[in-house]
């Protein structure tokens, strides 16, 4: 009889191990896709900070862009001064020839000449003014349409980035702040010309 209750806890004991050794490897199957879950995880989230990098690099795209359409705005005002100097100059010459008229007859035609040269100058100034102005409402009007496609990348990019990471208020709250510094960068004070 102690043959038999040998085998037969020797036969347990067995059959504990065999279930000892089958948890164990259920365990470490189970620890494996737990890490496997987390190196795909971990690589998420090095893919939305590669993602927040090109946000950053496209903003600063965006102050640059926005920098070459306030020296082009200085340009603009730079040639309304230089025309400005022109007309005055024009319209210094004009006071000039009516003196010389009146002192000079005889040079009249002459004179008459070239009033209708200026005259012609004159006109030639005032179509490139106007060449100018609108110039100038086209470049504000792209840079309305640019701050509106950049409010509906702001707001796309928001929304992706909540439904991505699940990130925190205050994340959300410093976006929001970067962005309004952003669109106030976009609407500059505009200069009195």
């Amino acid at each position: 009889m102690s043959e038999d209750f040998t085998k037969k806890i020797l036969q347990s004991v067995d059959e504990k191990l065999t279930l000892v050794l089958t948890i164990v490897q259920s365990l470490t199957v189970r620890v494996d896709n737990i890490d496997s879950r987390l190196n795909s995880i971990d690589s998420r989230f090095d893919n939305i900070d590669s993602r927040f990098d090109n946000i950053d690099s496209r903003f600063d795209n965006i102050d640059s862009r926005f920098d070459n359409i306030d020296s082009r705005f200085n340009n603009v005002d730079s040639r309304f001064d230089r025309i400005d100097a022109r007309l005055t100059t024009i319209d210094s010459r004009l006071v000039h020839v009516e003196q010389t008229v009146n002192d000079m007859r005889p040079v009249l035609q002459k004179v008459t000449t070239d009033v209708s040269q200026l005259q012609e100058g004159q006109l030639q100034l005032h179509a490139d003014v106007l060449q100018l102005q609108d110039g100038q409402r086209q470049l504000q009007e792209g840079q309305e349409i640019l701050a509106g496609e950049f409010h509906t990348l702001s707001r796309s990019v928001s929304h992706r980035f909540l439904a991505l990471s699940g990130t925190t208020n205050a994340e959300i709250r410093d976006l929001k702040e970067r962005v309004t510094r952003v669109e106030q960068n976009l609407n500059p004070p505009k200069s009195g010309t």
